[in-house]
């Protein structure tokens, strides 16, 4: 008895069935909550990593490709510019810039501020400030291009020495026509023959300096200086025989000679100019300054995007590693699960059968006792009517009643100690 008594007050300080059976079912709900925020957090994490994938490792990567592009189209763009001269190239050019690097760049600003690698942070720095450089140079290059002092030796030739060369070759024409017609006595065909082949050296001198002014590949600069030398030599022979000519004739081939002697000194000038490193200014800016800045941008940007490339993919073997990990991680979890929640639903399950059981075995005396009666009164030996008399009849009656009586009061004795030990069993 003093077990049973002990498990009695156990259970009374434990509190009832209701509030037993609530907890119980509260801690195996505790328990999936807590497997379910797990999961959630795991989750959460998987998809922060993915966004951060999607928002900003590859749109910087791709950022910096158009940027880069954009750097190759404005320098192609510049070129065709200083060579051609197209309008369209300026647009093409001003678009790049527009349209494709400063955006860009906009772009890879406000990305960088997710960025977490100080070096891709510097690499951004440093192409912003050798992109703002680079801008200012095409800007001062195409503003220069296509204006006369570009070309120094260009401006001389079209300024100077074309004004002349036309003089030239006019008075040239009106000697060889006085010549011919002249009246004069003398020899006059030598010196016609001389002024013919002046002429036709003096053209050829020109056609080699404007292959030199363009700077053709194919010039031969001896051959240029030869032919120089020969038609001063012509020259000087029409000089030579200017006795069979006339006052007007006389007066014209004066005048040649300076002119020849101008042209030859603004042509050597020219010439030079067109060796020397400023021939073309706005190229020569093109090649110095803007094609090594373009050059620098390019492999700033490319490393640029190169890193972002790199981060996306490992990012991505990231997030699949990790994924893998979660699986492996949720089927173990799911068995922990299974488990913790059998070992603490049996435990439960014990704690709330033992008050039963007490019950049940508080309440068997009185169960045993009125199973003796019920078999006492049922197992009372029967007797014939016939052999029954009327005094025996009325005391198997009167005995009978007894024990109907003696058998009712014992199961509401029962009745009674069951309602006693539930009401302490699961009271409040």
């Amino acid at each position: 008895m003093s077990d049973k008594q002990s498990s009695l007050q156990k259970i009374q300080h434990t509190g009832g069935l209701y509030r037993r059976l609530l907890r119980s079912h509260l801690l195996v709900a505790g328990i999936g909550l807590f497997m379910l925020a797990v999961s959630i957090g795991i989750l959460y994490s998987m998809r922060a990593a993915t966004l951060y994938a999607a928002q900003v490792r590859s749109p910087s990567a791709r950022t910096s490709a158009v940027a880069l592009q954009g750097v190759q189209k404005s320098l192609a763009a510049l070129r065709g510019w200083v060579a051609l001269g197209d309008e369209e190239f300026k647009a093409e050019r001003a678009a790049a810039w527009n349209q494709e690097i400063d955006p860009a760049i906009a772009e890879l600003e406000r990305l960088s501020t997710h960025w977490d690698d100080q070096a891709d942070l510097a690499l951004l720095e440093q192409a912003q400030k050798r992109l703002r450089g680079l801008k200012k140079t095409q800007w001062w290059i195409e503003d220069l291009a296509q204006t006369p002092g570009n070309e120094p030796a260009r401006t001389i030739v079209r300024f100077e020495l074309d004004p002349i060369a036309e003089h030239i070759t006019g008075t040239l024409n009106l000697l060889i026509h006085l010549t011919a017609n002249s009246s004069a006595p003398g020899n006059r065909t030598q010196l016609l023959l001389d002024l013919v082949d002046l002429r036709l050296s003096f053209s050829r001198c020109q056609l080699l300096l404007s292959q030199i002014i363009d700077q053709q590949q194919d010039v031969d600069m001896p051959t240029y200086h030869a032919l120089v030398a020969t038609a001063k030599q012509q020259f000087d022979n029409a000089v030579g025989r200017s006795d069979t000519t006339n006052l007007e004739q006389k007066a014209l081939i004066a005048n040649l000679n300076d002119e020849f002697r101008a042209y030859h000194h603004l042509a050597s000038e020219a010439v030079q100019l067109s060796q020397s490193p400023e021939a073309n200014v706005a190229l020569s800016m093109l090649s110095g300054d803007a094609v090594p800045a373009a050059r620098d941008v390019t492999m700033l940007l490319g490393e640029l995007s190169n890193n972002q490339a790199a981060l996306m993919r490992h990012d991505a073997q990231a997030l699949a590693a990790k994924g893998s990990r979660w699986l492996g991680f949720s089927f173990v979890l799911g068995i922990g699960m299974l488990g913790i929640t059998y070992v603490v639903s049996r435990r439960n399950a014990a704690a709330i059968a033992r008050p039963i059981a007490t019950i049940a075995s508080a309440t068997e005396p009185h169960r045993s006792r009125t199973r003796n009666l019920n078999r006492s009164v049922n197992g009372y030996p029967s007797a014939s009517p016939l052999a029954i008399d009327a005094g025996g009849l009325s005391s198997f009656i009167t005995f009978r009643l007894e024990i109907l009586s003696r058998s009712q009061n014992v199961n509401r004795s029962c009745l009674y100690s069951k309602s006693c030990v539930a009401s302490r069993v699961f009271s409040e």
